[in-house]
């Protein structure tokens, strides 16, 4: 069931604004209602961002843009104050404005800062909103200064500030890619990239769960440091991003594999074996490809994490599992077929809708033991030795039965990061002791 109508969640960004707004008012107020707060307040509104990881930079810049476009404003009414004439007409007034607003922007290109382009240019503005009162004394002027270099401080002092928090690196979280994106072959989001490769970056052991092949999952998280190994083609193997090898495969018997091949031959329809054989992906066509396998072919045979092979897997291959790709009427019948000439419990068949190929559906087949839930004791086993200490396993799941908008993949891995690092006021205290 889609949601359509939901509330999004309120944002940190949201809440550290309104906190630096406050902060300009609370000053504003303390020092006599002086001066005008909206200078301050506008400054800590632009000034303010998502993150700040870099605070000693972030500051500096911020703090240096503002000065640097207030000197543009200092310049600008000073010309005007020296030269009453370029005031008598507003057109020739504004046009020197612009003139301004391209020296300021260009200013930034030439001390190799154009980051700080946009607040260079804003704060000169900020300086000569008023004009053409030009009754406006320099002391004012200052004081406008003076009140946007405090939004500035303000904006980052809030921005790098932080409740205190615990991490909980004892925790092994498993998530699924299809709650981060539904299809295979689209990309994360970007806002859900730059949130969960921060989370990797901070510590937090995440456990990819992907129905797919590695291909697929790469593909779909990008340049993204995965330091936990993840769980792939459904519980059929476990797979290392970090040194690009499977530490485990829950593989099919090579006589299982014939008798269904046998099956799937004499019933007429394509099949594709996937074999591990030691760091690669290795996928064997046998038979005449449909209109969905040579459209998916071409889309993935220039992968570095796959190769397609003509003929016969080798003895040394490790079957993680097979699949038909065929119209629904046929796979029907396929899997009555195998259900009725097998005996039960040889094979674990999964029935999946290809998101590509809304004519055809998918059937794959696994061993009856290769299952998410044995592949999460196996990660939980490797991770417990490579960290040295015991964790407790934890399945993020999405609170709808399936990924709507990007904003559920994001309350998900909000979800994630409260559980994984939460607020503790007592941290500081614990830290001292330590």
């Amino acid at each position: 069931m889609q949601n359509k109508h939901y509330l999004p969640p309120l944002g940190h960004r949201i809440i550290k604004t309104a906190t630096a707004v406050f902060v300009c008012l609370l000053i504003h107020m303390l020092s006599g209602y002086r001066g005008s707060p909206s200078q301050a307040a506008v400054a800590a509104i632009i000034c303010m961002q998502p993150y700040a990881d870099d605070s000693k930079t972030y500051a500096f810049d911020r703090v240096f843009g503002t000065i640097l476009g207030s000197a543009w404003g200092f310049a600008y009414l000073l010309l005007m104050r020296l030269i009453p004439v370029l005031s008598h007409s507003m057109a020739v007034a504004y046009l020197i404005m612009s003139a301004f607003v391209l020296l300021s922007i260009y200013s930034t290109v030439v001390i190799r800062k154009p980051t700080i382009a946009s607040l260079v240019a804003i704060a000169f503005l900020c300086m000569v909103e008023n004009y053409p009162e030009v009754d406006i004394t320099f002391g004012e002027a200052l004081g406008r200064l003076v009140y946007t270099v405090i939004g500035t401080a303000v904006a980052v002092i809030v921005n790098v500030s932080h409740l205190p928090r615990r991490k909980h690196p004892e925790k092994l979280f498993f998530v699924r890619t299809m709650d981060l994106t539904p299809d295979r072959y689209v990309q994360i989001p970007s806002s859900v990239h730059i949130t969960l490769d921060r989370l990797y970056g901070d510590g937090a052991k995440i456990c990819l769960v992907s129905r797919w092949a590695p291909a697929f999952v790469i593909s779909q998280m990008g340049l993204m440091d995965i330091s936990i190994p993840m769980i792939v083609m459904d519980g059929a193997a476990m797979y290392d991003p970090q040194n690009n090898g499977y530490l485990e495969v829950a593989e099919i018997p090579k006589e299982n594999a014939e008798r269904l091949a046998g099956i799937i031959h004499g019933f007429d329809s394509f099949c594709s074996i996937y074999t591990v054989h030691d760091r690669s992906l290795c996928i064997y066509r046998c038979g005449t490809p449909n209109e969905a396998e040579r459209r998916e072919y071409e889309l993935m045979r220039r992968s570095p994490y796959r190769n397609y092979m003509e003929g016969s897997y080798r003895d040394e291959d490790r079957i993680a599992f097979m699949r038909v790709i065929d119209t629904p009427g046929r796979i029907d019948e396929l899997a009555y077929l195998v259900q009725s000439v097998l005996p039960p419990g040889m094979f674990r068949m999964e029935l999946r809708e290809e998101a590509q190929f809304p004519d055809y559906m998918g059937l794959y087949f696994y061993d009856a033991e290769a299952t998410v839930a044995a592949m999460k004791e196996k990660v939980l086993e490797h991770v417990e030795e490579k960290c040295g200490e015991k964790l407790e396993p934890r399945d993020i799941l999405p609170k709808l039965s399936r990924y709507t908008p990007e904003h559920d993949a994001m309350l998900l891995l909000g979800r994630l990061k409260a559980i994984y690092e939460p607020v503790d006021l007592l941290a500081p205290f614990r830290r001292k002791k330590q």
